[in-house]
């Protein structure tokens, strides 16, 4: 029987549910499930009334050098186990991706259960989002100084904080209403002035103390955060913690974590090559070409000229024809976030001439602090 791509609605929602359940396991409530009270875009693979592989992407917003690119967070990918290796996934996406792109995502992000199978298809890794254990006790690191304190905050005071926080990480999400967790409890520090210089969200589970967020924008801040977590030590030894391994966090503990419990890659493609690099930081003045090739958006392909100037940019694209040695949309990801040319020469992805690698060289290590 012949297969179609198609959006998905309300009336897939039963079968898009069970196809969740068999690919992730249990779901909350599958028979009050509905596809568009998730807010999501779906799309799905049918073999007449049957669906056989689905997946879907939310709209958010990422930060990016202080400005906001409109990202594809793609998500609840599942192919039936009959129909794995045919192929039909990487259909699937490329619908999904081309959808995305036609309603204005400049990126698209995913956490991979197997990335090679989204690097086919121009994703790469950009960051990571760990789950650390740590003994409660190692929280304490030194005492405060005078004037500052702790506070229980409520929910809109942390999410200020947060938002104001992440606004200047790349690659961080802008945390909407709906992606907090209602059962955590918010505790922010503040200076004399009562300026809220830091934030932690945090609840006790049965055996450990979990912490969401522990961020800082000041490192008296990080030491009167870390003292009133390490108060729970008698009643729960155990610490577990959501970072990233470049987290300033890690610059303040005496320690190193002693273990890993939970790990998650996040991966990033262009959408949008223009918008995208016009967003990214060029502190360096000068001008170079750069050819990308990009079947899944035809858009992108092309040579494009990158003009900087006083941490200005212009992005111009100047042939249809990206040249020789162009890079793909894989590559150039891991260059917007700040992968070394070298990495790329040395793992295959392309060669990056030098004067493109003048202008690229520098920028942060993107850091993420939202699963989905």
């Amino acid at each position: 029987m012949e297969i179609r791509i198609q959006q998905l609605g309300d009336e897939h929602s039963l079968a898009y549910v069970r196809s969740q359940i068999d690919t992730f396991g249990a779901h909350a409530d599958p028979a009050a499930f509905r596809i568009s009270a998730t807010g999501a875009t779906a799309f799905g693979v049918l073999e007449g009334p049957e669906l056989v592989a689905k997946a879907a992407y939310v709209q958010a917003v990422t930060n990016w050098n202080g400005q906001r690119l409109a990202t594809a967070t793609v998500r609840d990918v599942t192919v039936d186990a009959e129909w794995r290796g045919r192929k039909i996934g990487r259909r699937l996406l490329t619908t999904l991706l081309r959808d995305a792109h036609e309603r204005g995502c400049v990126l698209a992000t995913l956490y991979p259960s197997v990335p090679a199978v989204y690097r086919a298809l121009d994703f790469e890794i950009v960051a990571d989002r760990s789950l650390w254990r740590l003994p409660t006790a190692g929280l304490a690191v030194r005492r405060p100084p005078e004037g500052v304190t702790v506070r229980r905050a409520t929910f809109e005071q942390a999410a200020e904080f947060h938002d104001r926080y992440v606004r200047a990480v790349d690659g961080a999400l802008v945390r909407t209403a709906a992606m907090w967790d209602p059962a955590l409890t918010h505790t922010v520090a503040v200076d004399v002035s009562g300026t809220r210089i830091g934030h932690a969200s945090w609840r006790r589970a049965e055996d450990h103390l979990l912490v969401a967020d522990l961020t800082a924008v000041r490192p008296e801040a990080y030491f009167a955060l870390l003292g009133t977590l390490a108060t729970w030590a008698d009643l729960l030894p155990e610490t577990r913690l959501w970072a990233s391994a470049g987290d300033p966090l890690w610059l303040v503990l005496p320690g190193n974590p002693s273990e890993v419990v939970g790990h998650h890659r996040y991966m990033a493609r262009i959408l949008d090559v223009p918008r995208a690099l016009a967003v990214r930081s060029w502190p360096v003045d000068g001008t170079a070409e750069i050819g990308v090739r990009d079947p899944l958006v035809e858009a992108n392909t092309g040579r494009w000229r990158i003009q900087a100037s006083g941490g200005a940019v212009e992005i111009r694209r100047v042939s249809s024809d990206p040249g020789v040695e162009a890079l793909t949309a894989r590559a150039l990801t891991a260059l917007f976030a700040g992968r070394p040319g070298a990495d790329l020469a040395a793992s295959g992805l392309g060669t990056v001439p030098d004067d493109v690698l003048r202008l690229f060289a520098s920028g942060p290590t993107p850091r993420v602090f939202d699963g989905f």
